[in-house]
């Protein structure tokens, strides 16, 4: 709820998780956002590379210290000791799934920045080859776990294929997938939820499914509550926020009209 991990005592990068399962990313988003504002006040320009020294840093340093030796696996977070007055944080910010926000803006920087031509053949075959890597160590297992090294590398092979592909030859306006990135944020946040209390009450209709037809159960009734959270509450509380960040901009602007 607070948008901290329950025990920093176990592995990285989850840490234990949080209470409401999934939320435990948005640890390391809110990090980020934090670090990437920081690094905005410096200068707007390098943002990215000031943003990347102040990401990589503390996970270089304190990794070398504390385990004599670097690694971008995913719980590979520096082993502090439990004494130390700052534990949770020195092992939040060693964690190496923090790397993946570099690579992520790295991506952003190549696709938005620089100017390439290249043939659209060329893409197709870049998409298909990178998507067939994902679907080949995905399926396999692997390659699947946390860290660059694992499901972050072949994840990035993937965006890399998708961001050529739209770079080159562009995917077309979908009302579906837009519509699916709308909610995306409720079912991300409430999935877990359902699925822990189907399993902890195990209903008729629900110990009476297995394989495919539990997928498909499961994710109409994901889809079902992500849509009505979307609408009656995610939106509804944008909007507040919105009027919200309005009314603090308009008193601003109105004291240095003032001034």
């Amino acid at each position: 709820m607070f948008f901290i991990h329950r025990d920093y005592s176990v592995g990285s990068p989850g840490f234990g998780y949080n209470v409401l399962g999934p939320a435990w990313t948005l640890t390391y988003e809110i990090y980020f956002y934090s670090v990437f504002v920081l690094a905005m006040c410096f200068t707007h320009r390098f943002r990215t590379i000031l943003t990347s020294i102040l990401l990589i840093s503390p996970i270089i340093i304190l990794q070398l210290f504390y385990n004599g030796e670097l690694s971008l696996a995913g719980d590979a977070s520096a082993n502090i000791p439990l004494d130390n007055p700052i534990f949770s944080l020195l092992r939040f910010i060693s964690s190496p799934i923090l790397v993946e926000f570099i690579v992520g803006m790295f991506f952003y920087e190549l696709y938005s920045k620089i100017q390439f031509s290249i043939k659209k053949e060329v893409a197709l075959f870049t998409f298909f080859v990178c998507t067939g890597f994902f679907i080949t160590y995905y399926s396999s297992g692997n390659l699947t776990g946390f860290g660059l090294d694992k499901s972050g590398l072949i994840s990035a092979v993937l965006l890399f294929g998708f961001l050529t592909y739209d770079k080159c030859i562009g995917f077309k306006e979908n009302k579906t997938l837009n519509f699916l990135g709308d909610i995306s944020f409720s079912i991300y946040i409430s999935h877990y939820v359902f699925i822990n209390m189907l399993n902890y009450y195990r209903p008729d209709f629900y110990i009476h499914t297995a394989g495919w037809s539990r997928f498909f159960l499961m994710t109409t009734i994901t889809l079902t509550a992500g849509t009505i959270l979307h609408f009656y509450i995610e939106k509804p509380f944008i909007a507040i926020g919105k009027k919200i960040e309005i009314s603090i901009s308009s008193k601003k602007y109105n004291k240095l009209e003032s001034v």
